[in-house]
């Protein structure tokens, strides 16, 4: 019997009696979870051509500044968004954030209204990417990709029922077509 509750907030799986638990970013450094490494998930610059038309394309980072950028709540990195430069240095960049959400879809859409520029993961944004109706940007810097983890109490962690499950979810995710990738998500380079 399988019971699924969706959730974009941190869940303690303890506390609220979870056997498994998938989360996307920063894994937890609980002693009382075990967790598994399961995906990297590449996450994309973007905004709309309509915002594109109306505001230059960003050809560094640090032009966030000057942009409308919509901003997931949960990153742990605060109103910051991080970059690798092209000569390996890493770069963090704060931005003008003008719509905050603890969702992905709403942040989305949000950009493909022509609202602002959207750091997502591709999982989100590759069919509007694919379409053309929002546009890779800066290229050429590389962002960290988010992990997804599959957490579980460490006293529960040897159950059958837990392993079965962590074990297809790894198998379902081991063909990455499902993430997508920066470079697969469509566009020329901006």
């Amino acid at each position: 019997r399988l019971e699924m509750m969706l959730s974009d907030r941190y869940v303690d799986p303890i506390e609220e009696g979870f056997d498994v638990t998938l989360r996307v970013g920063a894994p937890s450094h609980s002693t009382s979870l075990a967790g598994r490494a399961l995906a990297e998930i590449p996450v994309v610059l973007c905004a709309a051509p309509a915002y594109l038309a109306a505001a230059d394309a960003p050809r560094d980072p640090g032009d966030l500044r000057l942009h409308r950028c919509l901003h997931y709540g949960y990153l742990a990195s605060g109103s910051q968004w991080r970059f690798r430069e092209p000569n390996g240095a890493d770069r963090t960049v704060r931005i003008n954030c003008v719509m905050w959400s603890n969702n992905g879809e709403v942040l989305r859409d949000a950009a493909l209204a022509g609202t602002g520029i959207a750091l997502l993961p591709t999982f989100i944004v590759g069919d509007a990417l694919a379409a053309g109706a929002l546009v890779p940007l800066l290229r050429e810097y590389e962002r960290p990709p988010l992990e997804l983890t599959a957490l579980s109490p460490r006293h529960r962690q040897q159950a059958a029922k837990i392993a079965l499950f962590t074990e297809f979810v790894a198998a379902e995710l081991s063909l990455p077509s499902w993430l997508g990738s920066a470079d697969q998500a469509g566009g020329a380079p901006a």
